[in-house]
């Protein structure tokens, strides 16, 4: 029995360490600092013994940590972590303590009212795929906050997730009197969009009910005014390739890039099996006008009316799984009060020197400027703000010297085999190896391979340029490289192994037609010298203590940078995308934050 018992905490421990890897990539708006206390405690608990059966051991424990663990909030955080791990008996589990501490109530009679006073008026557009299977309401109990649940059939992009819904929300506040609607906001693919005047003036005319606009098949909610709200790109989105990331950007911009990318790419696994077989769309089919024609209603209210999925809580995530819904959802934000603080802090913390700028305010030159012998057009361009260099030449000196130390890449100043019209270039060879044992003839390590250009452009008076931003206009030197990434040299397949996984035509490049070198190898080359990762993998030095390759970060530690990687592939830019890289004083930087 005693074995029984121990072999059991062992086990639980392990589970519940299992949780802690988990908790730095789910989404900031649920899980915060707090949880890892939470696991901690839990830990503790399973060591000593159940909290609601005191043995000797547990009774030497600090009282404070005892009464912590005890709280709703406690419990209703480590269901909301089980929940996103996909663990959903543990979920439920403590979902059912938070609730029996902190029991969520029906609605009074003047709080039905409230919920259907300020309930959305929710618009997909025409074509929308998926429905919406289930409506729900969540009133704060002590704030005057209502939460709004849309739980629609699927992500259009998610065929793969195990959740048989796609949970999306959005949230009011009302006046002290009850009768106005005071603020407005939208959860939006892991952020929090604030609804301005525009979006308070139309709830206004239409008796307090705000307009909710929804995508396609991703059913991201936006409040009327959305073109103009600011969001941060991120490089984890699916469309990140068609807007700039890791900055403010308008959700114009944003959105235009999610049409983009389910118009010419097509939705993620288009040939998943569960989404082939329910007849998913694989890509949208109209014009960027039908995107956003946000037309069609949904009437929430006839949900709210048929099925009375409303209560008084705190807690939206376990009272949405112990009283409303029969099968699983993913737990969103709670309440939009500290998010919109920590959100609205970072877009201000943020003061970009070139704000958000599209790859046209760059101004590159044409091709032609560059020797003929350059087969493709450069995919990586420095902007060095002229204060930080006495002369042109110097800028280039500036940047090129740090990145050979930093990354250690081997120059070559030539004669060369194939110089491509370039002044020197770059070179780490022997990285990723690549070993099949099945193609041993095909198996390769691989290189990173830079070229830089300056001369050219110096000689055609184009190493300069005025480019304007919040503060004014600033004056830039700006040089030009063309990177990429490929079989290494000494190989007898260099360049190109088309079936490689690694440096071939495989995985998102894999349904790209065309020429291998401007379609793979330049992109990822960019992936590696912007982010230090090549299909999102860190790269290593293959040696003894395997140190990470690097990349342009480690320019930070001298300059403010900011970093843009834009689609490319018009024109005369024969290369998939183009990434900018603007280094400015950091002490302006500094100042700002």
């Amino acid at each position: 029995m005693l074995f029984r018992k121990a072999k059991a905490r062992q086990k639980a421990v392990r589970q519940t360490l299992s949780l802690f890897p988990m908790l730095p990539f789910t989404s900031f708006h649920l899980i915060n600092a707090r949880v890892w206390l939470v696991g901690f405690l839990l830990a503790l608990v399973i060591f000593v013994g159940d909290p609601r059966r005191p043995s000797a051991a547990q009774s030497l424990a600090p009282k404070e940590a005892q009464r912590v663990e005890e709280t709703a909030e406690f419990h209703h955080q480590l269901g909301v972590a089980y929940h996103l791990r996909r663990f959903l008996d543990d979920a439920s589990r403590e979902y059912t303590r938070a609730l029996e501490l902190d029991p969520p109530r029906n609605l009074t009679d003047e709080e039905w009212q409230l919920a259907r006073r300020f309930a959305p008026r929710v618009y997909v557009t025409p074509s929308e795929f998926f429905p919406l299977k289930d409506f729900a309401v969540i009133l704060h109990p002590t704030e005057r906050l209502i939460a709004y649940h849309f739980f629609w059939e699927d992500d259009i992009d998610f065929p793969e997730d195990n959740d048989p819904c796609d949970h999306e929300l959005m949230w009011v506040q009302y006046s002290p009197d009850r009768m106005s609607i005071e603020k407005i906001w939208t959860y939006f693919h892991g952020r929090m969009l604030v609804g301005g005047e525009a979006a308070l003036s139309d709830a206004r005319r239409n008796r307090m009910r705000p307009r909710v606009n929804v995508q396609w098949g991703k059913h991201g909610s936006m409040p009327v005014g959305w073109e103009e709200l600011k969001i941060v790109g991120d490089r984890g989105d699916a469309e990140n390739k068609y807007y700039p990331v890791d900055q403010p950007i308008s959700l114009k911009l944003y959105n235009e890039g999610t049409f983009r990318k389910l118009a010419e790419e097509g939705r993620r696994l288009p040939n998943h099996p569960l989404g082939q077989r329910a007849g998913w769309p694989r890509k949208f089919s109209g014009t960027w006008n039908d995107f956003i024609n946000f037309s069609k209603i949904i009437e929430p209210l006839d949900w709210l009316e048929k099925n009375k999925l409303a209560a008084a809580s705190r807690w939206n995530s376990a009272t949405i799984n112990q009283h409303f819904l029969r099968y699983n959802f993913r737990p969103k934000t709670e309440w939009p009060i500290e998010d919109v603080k920590s959100q609205i802090s970072k877009l201000k913390s943020e003061k970009p020197a070139l704000g958000a700028p599209s790859l046209k305010d760059f101004q590159l030159p044409p091709k032609s400027a560059f020797d003929k012998a350059m087969p493709r057009y450069p995919n990586v361009w420095f902007y060095v703000d002229a204060s930080l260099a006495s002369s042109y030449e110097v800028a280039v000196k500036l940047v090129t010297e740090q990145l050979r130390h930093a990354m250690r890449l081997r120059e070559f100043y030539g004669p060369f085999d194939n110089a491509e019209g370039c002044d020197f270039e770059v070179r780490l060879e022997h990285l990723q190896p690549w070993e099949e044992p099945e193609h041993r003839a095909l198996q390769h390590s691989h290189a990173f391979h830079m070229r830089y250009y300056y001369t050219s452009l110096a000689r055609q008076k184009l190493d300069r340029v005025k480019i304007s931003g919040p503060g004014g206009e600033r004056n830039f030197f700006r040089f030009a490289a063309s990177v990429h990434y490929e079989v290494e040299h000494t190989n007898p397949n260099h360049a190109d192994v088309e079936s490689c996984p690694i440096c071939g035509r495989t995985g998102e490049y894999g349904e790209l037609k065309g020429n291998l070198v401007e379609l793979v190898h330049d992109p990822l080359g960019l992936e590696l010298v912007m982010t230090g990762k090549i299909r999102g993998q860190t790269v290593r030095f293959e040696d003894w203590d395997q140190r990470e390759v690097g990349s342009i970060a480690s320019l930070k530690s001298t300059f403010a940078l900011q970093d843009f990687i834009f689609p490319a592939q018009t024109g005369d830019r024969n290369t998939l995308r183009i990434g900018v890289v603007v280094l400015t004083p950091k002490d302006e930087a500094d100042r700002r934050r």
